[in-house]
């Protein structure tokens, strides 16, 4: 997912921050979030969790699922 990542970061710069963590490391923040499988991606609005993505998807289809246009 680290390509798809990076290029969302690029692409949506001022609209998303995109944040990586090591499950493993944090895996008290891991289970709070409920986090069972990786990659798992948690999108979050004015700090309040609005969608989980788990699972391989395409930039393109994370885009779309968080309403957001490709540049």
């Amino acid at each position: 997912m680290t390509p798809v990542l990076e290029g969302l970061a690029e692409e949506t710069k001022g609209q998303l921050k995109i944040l990586k963590v090591n499950v493993d490391d944090e895996g008290d923040l891991a289970s709070n979030f409920g986090i069972q499988a990786i990659p798992a991606l948690l999108y979050f609005r004015e700090g309040k969790l609005q969608d989980t993505i788990v699972g391989y998807m395409s930039k393109d289809a994370i885009l779309r699922r968080l309403g957001l246009e490709a540049n």
